[in-house]
């Protein structure tokens, strides 16, 4: 059976949900299934029409999303979600966190839990690797207009903690940092590794956030929507870490780098997206 699997990526929306999908489509490919991933809406919806034979679709865009995927209803095809709360029914839903603000709708069965939260292979091999030597503070607050408050934040730290390294990273889709300094990186391809090295991180309640977490690192998070607040809260009752709700909060750096980190649970485990791969093998062959 033929996959299609539809995301978007942009400099509002970010890359999350494109990286997140290409680790299905790799899983899905290393397996022997045939599968596509798709971020441009007129490319998914001409092969969807063009199908003949029965296929599988897997959504993830985000709520905001606003595009018509009504061309999907009637066709050969089941019609798997994940985190999807756009207007169309699709026939099951795979859910990390039921957020109250969004409505999730699934004609057959939603799946729940952060045993289902995707981490990439790149965050997943920094694990075992140990840093001896934790260099700097990282920030990175995600997608949309966050250039002034990722600036205004590397400033003030500095301001109270002299000659720190303090970093700022934008993603691959980010259009807000249009002068960039030595501070700033754009889409390292080392990402993974800078953010197991580093001493410290700043990140909004995003992906990163979840990887922070998995890599046990010292976590402020200030989240930059009503959704990531909502998010931070919730990991917050199940791991060690700050959060913040403007730059005049930040708790004392160095008081924050020698209390050691106490992470006993493991919801966020890495083997999520192990986890949704079995399942999509599932729902395909029932």
């Amino acid at each position: 059976m033929k996959v299609f699997i539809y995301t978007v990526a942009s400099p509002v929306i970010g890359g999350s949900h494109l990286n997140r999908m290409k680790v299905l489509d790799q899983k899905l490919k290393a397996s022997g299934m045939e599968s596509y991933l798709f971020t441009n809406l007129k490319k998914f919806r001409n092969q969807v029409n063009s199908s003949e034979e029965k296929f599988f679709v897997i959504l993830d865009v985000p709520a905001s999303y606003i595009e018509d995927l009504s061309f999907l209803i009637n066709q050969k095809a089941k019609v798997v979600g994940y985190e999807y709360s756009g207007r169309l029914i699709v026939d099951y839903n795979i859910i990390p966190f039921l957020s109250k603000f969004r409505e999730f709708h699934a004609k057959k069965e939603i799946y729940s839990g952060l045993k289902y939260l995707i981490i990439r292979d790149e965050i997943i091999n920094q694990k075992n690797i140990s840093n001896t030597t934790l260099d700097g503070i990282l920030i990175t607050l995600g997608a949309g207009k966050t250039k002034k408050n990722a600036l205004d934040l590397r400033k003030r730290i500095l301001s109270k903690n002299k000659g720190l390294k303090v970093e700022i990273i934008v993603g691959k889709f980010s259009n807000q940092l249009t002068f960039f300094q030595p501070y700033i990186k754009k889409n390292p391809k080392n990402f993974a590794e800078i953010i197991n090295g580093s001493k410290m991180v700043f990140t909004n309640g995003g992906s990163t956030l979840a990887e922070s977490i998995y890599l046990d690192k010292k976590i402020i998070c200030w989240p930059q929507t009503q959704f990531e607040y909502e998010f931070a809260e919730f990991l917050n009752g199940i791991y060690d870490f700050d959060i913040i709700n403007d730059i005049d909060n930040i708790p004392d750096l160095k008081m924050i780098s020698k209390i050691p980190k106490i992470n006993i649970k493991k919801e966020i485990d890495g083997k999520g997206a192990d986890r949704v791969f079995s399942l999509l093998c599932d729902i395909m062959n029932h």
